[in-house]
C-alpha cells in the first residue's frame, strides 16, 4: 500500500493523483477491519498533506473522502475522526464539509448516530484547536433547509422522533431561523406525514420568527393541494389556524392602540374606570401574547411610560380626565380585581392561565406594581391567581408563583407561634414541597443574633461545617427525629 501510494503521489498531475485516491477511497469504504482502515486512511492523508500542500481544495476533497469512508464503515470514534481531521481542523470550510458528509450518509447512519457524530466532530475540532492554540472556526449550516428536510424524512418513522428533535435542535443552534418563505415551506413539509412531536416542536421554534403572512401561506398551500391537505394532521391545521387568528388579533389591537391610545382597553365613566367592551378579554385569548399591548397601555396610564415616550412611539395620548382617575389610589387596582371576565375571573386570573412571556410580564406588572391581590380573590372555580399559576405548564410562571412574596423566595409565613429574647418561630408552608403535604408544613426559627444561631447548630447537628444555605441537612441531625424535631435546612 505504501509503495503504491508513494508512486501515485509522485505523479505531478493533480487529476491523476485524485483519480488514484478515488480508487483507494472506494477500497476504504469496503475495509471492514477498523485497524486496517485506520492504517490505510492515515497513509493516504500523510501523502496527501505532503504532496497536495499547495492545493488546499484537492487536499480537502481527500480528507472528505477519508471521513466519508469512516462514516460508511461506522468507525465512529474519537480516534478515527481525529485522524481524518488532523489537517485544516480550524477551517470553517473543512468543518462544514464534514457536517455535510454526516447528513449525506443518512442511508447508512441511524439518526441517533448522526446526532452523536455531529457532536463528536465538533468536540474533536475543539480539542485540536485548543491543543494548537487556534480559534474555533465558525460553523455555518449553509445547507440548513436540506439538513432539516433530511431529518424530517427520518422523523416519519415514529421510532426516531426524539433523535430527530435532537438533530433539529443541533441545527437550529448553529443557524438562526430567518423569516423567509423557505422557512414557511419547511414548516409546511413538517406538517405532512410527520409525528406531532416534530411539527409542534418546529412551530414553537419558528413562531417567534415567522409572520402572519407566512402562516397564511402554509395554510393556503395545503388547502390548494388537496393531496397535501388530506395528509396533514388535523390538529396541526387547527394550531396553525389558531396562530393566524391570534396574530391577526395582535395586529388589529396594535393598530387600535396607536389610533385610540390606552382608552382602547380602559374607559373612564363617572370618575371610575371600566374595561372597554371585550377588548381586554380578546387580548387575553390564545397564549396571551397580545397582553404586551395591554401592559403598554397600563404603563402609559400609571406613568411608567412617560407621555413623551408614548408620543414618540406614536401612541395616542390619553385624556387628562382618565389620567386623573388613574392617579387616584386604588382605582386601577379595583378595576383589575373586578371578576367580570370569563368564568367569574378577573384579568389577573385569565393572564395567569396563559403561557407566553408576555403573560408572565403582565402578571408581574399587576401584582408587583399595581398590588392586585394574588392570594385571596378567587375565580368561579375557587382558585386564586397563585393557584392558577402553580398549574401553568410554563416553568417560569410556576417558579414565580412559588417564590413571589415568600420568605427566602420559598416559604409562605402563616403565623408567629413563639417569641423569646433570642429567636422568633413561625409556622409556614414550603412552596417548593406543595406536592408533599407532610414536607410542606414547616416551622421557621429566626434568631436575633448570629452567635445564638451558631450555638443552636452546634448543639443539634453533627457537623456545622457541612451546612450550606438552602441545602437539606436532615441527615446531619444529632438526635432521633421521632423524639426531637429535626432541622431540615
Amino acid at each position: 500500500n505504501e509503495t503504491f501510494l508513494k508512486r501515485s503521489f509522485n505523479v505531478k498531475d493533480t487529476k491523476k493523483i485524485l483519480s488514484y485516491l478515488d480508487s483507494l477511497g472506494s477500497l476504504l469504504v469496503d475495509t471492514r477491519k477498523s485497524e486496517l482502515w485506520f492504517k490505510v486512511g492515515s497513509l493516504i492523508l500523510d501523502y496527501a498533506i505532503t504532496f497536495l500542500a499547495q492545493d488546499k481544495d484537492s487536499l480537502m476533497l481527500v480528507q472528505a473522502q477519508v471521513f466519508q469512508s469512516c462514516l460508511r464503515n461506522k468507525f465512529l470514534d474519537e480516534k478515527s475522526i481525529t485522524m481524518s481531521l488532523r489537517e485544516g481542523f480550524d477551517s470553517p470550510t473543512i468543518l462544514n464539509l464534514y457536517i455535510q458528509q454526516v447528513f449525506r450518509t443518512r442511508e447508512v447512519l441511524e439518526i441517533g448516530k448522526m446526532y452523536e457524530t455531529l457532536n463528536m466532530v465538533v468536540d474533536v475540532a475543539t480539542k485540536l484547536c485548543n491543543q494548537h492554540d487556534k480559534p474555533f472556526p465558525q460553523i455555518e449550516t449553509k445547507n440548513f433547509y436540506d439538513y432539516c428536510e433530511y431529518i424530517l424524512l427520518y422523523a416519519r418513522d415514529q421510532q426516531h422522533t426524539k433523535e430527530a428533535i435532537l438533530c433539529l435542535d443541533w441545527i437550529f443552534e448553529k443557524k438562526a431561523i430567518e423569516p423567509t418563505q423557505k422557512s414557511a415551506q419547511l414548516l409546511q413539509a413538517a406538517t405532512i406525514d410527520n409525528p406531532k412531536e416534530i411539527w409542534s416542536w418546529l412551530i414553537r421554534r419558528m413562531k417567534p420568527v415567522l409572520t402572519e403572512d407566512h402562516f397564511k401561506y402554509i395554510l393556503q398551500q395545503n388547502y390548494a393541494d388537496s393531496k397535501n391537505y388530506h395528509r396533514m394532521n388535523g390538529e396541526s391545521i387547527a394550531i396553525i389556524e389558531g396562530i393566524v387568528n391570534r396574530m391577526k388579533i395582535q395586529r388589529e389591537h396594535n393598530e387600535k392602540l396607536h389610533a385610540e391610545g390606552p382608552q382602547f382597553y380602559i374607559n373612564e365613566v363617572f370618575s371610575s374606570l371600566q374595561w372597554n367592551g371585550n377588548n381586554i378579554w380578546e387580548a387575553t385569548s390564545g397564549d396571551g401574547a397580545t397582553l404586551s399591548l395591554v401592559e403598554t397601555a397600563i404603563k402609559i396610564l400609571i406613568g411608567n411610560t412617560s407621555l413623551q415616550e408614548a408620543s414618540a412611539s406614536k401612541y395616542r395620548i390619553p385624556s387628562k380626565r382618565i389620567l386623573s382617575v388613574c392617579e387616584e389610589e386604588g382605582a386601577l387596582k379595583k378595576l383589575c380585581e373586578e371578576c367580570s371576565g370569563p368564568g367569574r375571573s378577573n384579568v389577573l386570573h385569565v393572564a395567569a392561565s396563559r403561557e407566553s412571556k408576555a403573560a408572565l410580564s403582565f402578571c408581574k406588572l399587576l401584582v408587583e406594581t399595581i398590588d392586585v391581590d394574588f392570594d385571596n380573590i378567587l375565580d368561579g372555580n375557587g382558585r386564586s391567581a397563585r393557584d392558577i399559576l402553580r398549574t401553568n405548564p410554563n416553568k417560569d410562571m410556576y417558579t414565580w408563583a412559588c417564590t413571589h412574596g415568600c420568605f427566602l423566595a420559598r416559604y409562605s409565613i402563616d403565623k408567629m407561634v413563639h417569641k423569646s429574647a433570642t429567636c422568633t418561630v413561625y409556622f409556614a408552608v414550603d412552596e417548593w414541597e406543595l406536592n408533599n403535604e407532610k414536607d410542606a408544613k414547616v416551622a421557621l426559627k429566626i434568631f436575633t443574633k448570629e452567635k445564638d444561631f451558631q450555638t443552636e447548630l452546634q448543639r443539634r447537628i453533627k457537623s456545622s461545617s457541612e451546612t450550606k444555605s438552602g441545602i437539606d441537612i436532615s441527615s446531619l441531625n444529632r438526635f432521633n427525629g421521632e423524639h426531637v424535631l429535626p432541622i431540615l435546612r
